[in-house]
């Protein structure tokens, strides 16, 4: 969401890990801060968008947004009239942050230009639209920018070819996330399960006679060194991890 040659990322991931709270919210409070300009922050659902706002006046409150001057008075916001700050647009300095929903095509991809354009659980707006491919026709509005416009793609992948998620995810890098086993030192990915032949590797645990999980038990299983190791040493290989991509070009597939 910075200066960069970057225009597009897409993080495909599994639901509740923290993506807003990790990603999104600081992305949005760096680039009203250092990097300001026309921002749309869509959701999913239009429901959504009221815990998303919630979220993003917790942000603010706890960086001092409002307390600097950087986000324009709320003083009209019970009246729901025109404000700086209202529950679907917030203007600040050099720039705009405005709320929308990927299912709505029609009004959120029309109105307006946009240099940054943050799209939330992406698998909830259908693939193709009367107005054309949605992920295409929300890529009109920052088209204006060309190489200066930042797109932040964020799903969970639904059902596999009917995924807007996927579609982004197939003409990226496809970069994963690789850490050091603290045994053999090699970079991983971490995986629920892997068949090496006859070892075993990824996630594992011990179940007693009743069927109740034995305690201290859970350990990962190295595709590597086939060596054990247990969740505390995750934050260290965290920190000297890697992204790897594992498509060279992209526009050749």
């Amino acid at each position: 969401m910075t200066d960069g040659p970057t225009q597009e990322t897409t993080i495909m991931t599994v639901n509740q890990v923290g993506k807003t709270d990790a990603i999104i919210n600081p992305g949005l409070g760096y680039s009203i801060s250092e990097d300001p300009g026309a921002m749309q922050y869509l959701t999913g659902h239009e429901k959504g968008n009221a815990e998303a706002i919630r979220r993003i006046d917790e942000m603010f409150d706890s960086c001092g947004f409002r307390e600097r001057g950087l986000i324009k008075s709320q003083e009209n916001r019970a009246r729901k009239t025109k404000s700086g700050d209202t529950d679907t647009r917030k203007d600040f300095l050099h720039g705009f942050l405005v709320m929308g929903t990927l299912t709505n095509v029609k009004s959120d991809a029309r109105q307006m230009t946009i240099k940054k354009q943050v799209r939330d659980d992406m698998d909830a707006a259908p693939i193709m639209t009367k107005s054309g491919e949605t992920l295409s026709v929300f890529n009109t509005r920052t088209d204006s920018y060309g190489s200066r416009r930042k797109i932040l793609n964020i799903s969970t992948p639904e059902v596999a070819g009917f995924s807007n998620i996927e579609r982004c995810w197939n003409r990226s890098d496809q970069r994963y996330w690789n850490i050091p086993c603290p045994k053999c030192n090699q970079l991983i990915t971490l995986e629920w399960e892997i068949d090496i032949g006859k070892e075993k590797a990824g996630l594992y645990w011990k179940v007693d006679a009743a069927g109740r999980l034995v305690e201290n038990s859970i350990e990962y299983i190295c595709q590597k060194c086939s060596n054990g190791w247990k969740e505390r040493e995750k934050y260290e290989m965290n920190l000297n991890g890697v992204w790897i991509p594992t498509v060279k070009d992209p526009k050749e597939k």
